[in-house]
């Protein structure tokens, strides 16, 4: 039996503007209602759009579960500590929703007299090693139950998120948000974090937007620290940049991010970048982002791993995130599967020239235009892997695993310029 309290409707905020209202209704459904005075600004979601005041629970709940991770042992712990159930997305982010993804933030009726409130708990990188340690062997760790802050992260891997602040690491609570993400390694997939560092700076050597990282030890734990593209320093406040994840974008729940599942494609996606206020540039970043996963052999750029930004214009394609070349893992040609088609096939041995230009006239993107985009990153990314390798190496990475991803890397740019003759 539901109490009062929990039932109670939650007020949504962008930063520190109170948006709306997130209801529970009777049955279970969820419902998001602006403010009346509020429809003048930036929307929840590109699937919430300001011209209807009111949105119900087949768009607001996709967009609610993509803001939690997926990791069902993480939701089952916090089920457990706050004595709610892990099915509930709307009881989760009653209890861990003031620092999500982007700006959104999700507060009790009893806190909002102190959303407005906030500070840094210092942490030592002794504290933060054993956390790393922690997670390692439990990927449902990625807060202690005596943290101040009440935040979540989307997605699958382990992470932690914390603030760096004047030259030290601090656990954010209330309207302080986090800055930096940090990844420890993968246990089943060895030299992970090194991975996703290499190919995110390898994306900014070719001209890409990608996010910043660092490879960084804490009492001898390793981690690919993130720096947060959705979060701005505007003179002397942090503020977050509202955000979403194309499956948000798109009404879509989680468990339908890959495309083999019943999710999106590259046309359903282009469709959305289509209408960004940089409808030309980003439609441009798109086509790279697609094509530069192709070469690396990212496997993992399903629909969750694209992003909008929100602004007053309008909105952005974000930088690209969570980049990582599955090269190195393959044991076969048959494991080599894109999380999205090309034209009509996943596996990249079918992939031919002619794919290529059936998926460029299927987004209207000039044919010729985007094949030359592909023969241009087919010739970069050899001599720019090894000046990323080489960079990579000084900052004290594992120099056989890089050797192995610049040889993986370069054979597979000369088989595509095969491809294009």
């Amino acid at each position: 039996m539901k109490t009062k309290q929990e039932n109670e409707p939650l007020f949504v905020y962008l930063n520190d503007s109170r948006i709306g209202t997130l209801s529970r209704l009777k049955g279970g459904k969820l419902q998001f209602d602006y403010y009346e005075n509020y429809l003048s600004e930036l929307p929840l979601s590109y699937s919430m759009p300001l011209a209807d005041r009111t949105h119900g629970d087949s768009v607001v709940r996709p967009f609610l579960w993509n803001l939690l991770p997926d990791d069902t042992r993480l939701l089952a712990t916090w089920g457990r500590q706050f004595h709610i159930d892990p099915s509930n997305c709307f009881a989760l982010l009653r209890e861990i929703g003031e620092d999500c993804a982007g700006a959104v933030r999700f507060v009790t009726p009893e806190r909002d007299s102190e959303i407005t409130q906030g500070g840094l708990h210092p942490i030592s990188e002794e504290e933060i090693g054993q956390r790393l340690a922690q997670l390692e062997r439990d990927p449902s760790a990625s807060r202690s139950p005596s943290d101040p802050g009440r935040f979540s992260l989307a997605g699958a891997q382990p992470k932690i998120a914390l603030r760096f602040e004047n030259g030290n690491w601090h656990i954010p609570w209330g309207n302080e948000p986090t800055t930096h993400i940090l990844k420890p390694p993968r246990n089943d997939l060895t030299g992970l974090a090194e991975n996703e560092h290499f190919c995110l700076n390898l994306a900014s050597a070719l001209g890409m937007r990608a996010a910043k990282t660092s490879v960084q030890s804490f009492a001898n734990k390793k981690a690919i620290v993130v720096k947060r593209f959705d979060r701005l320093r505007s003179k002397n406040k942090l503020l977050r940049i509202h955000q979403e994840d194309m499956c948000q974008a798109l009404a879509i729940g989680p468990e339908r991010k890959y495309e083999n599942e019943g999710g999106p494609g590259i046309i359903d996606l282009m469709g959305i970048v289509s209408g960004s206020f940089r409808r030309l540039e980003d439609r441009d970043a798109f086509i790279d982002a697609i094509l530069f996963n192709y070469l690396i052999l990212g496997t993992d750029a399903h629909t969750k791993n694209y992003s909008i930004q929100h602004t007053p214009q309008g909105f952005i394609l974000a930088p690209l995130y969570d980049i990582a070349s599955f090269a190195p893992y393959a044991k076969s040609p048959k494991d080599e599967r894109l999380a999205m088609r090309i034209d009509r096939y996943y596996k990249v041995a079918q992939i031919q020239r002619r794919h290529f230009e059936r998926m460029a006239k299927s987004c209207n993107y000039p044919i010729k235009k985007l094949l030359k985009r592909l023969e241009r990153l087919a010739i970069e990314i050899p001599k720019n892997s090894i000046n990323v390798a080489q960079a990579s190496i000084q900052d004290g990475l594992d120099n056989p695993f890089l050797d192995s991803l610049v040889t993986h890397l370069t054979t597979r740019s000369k088989a595509a310029l095969k491809l294009l003759k």
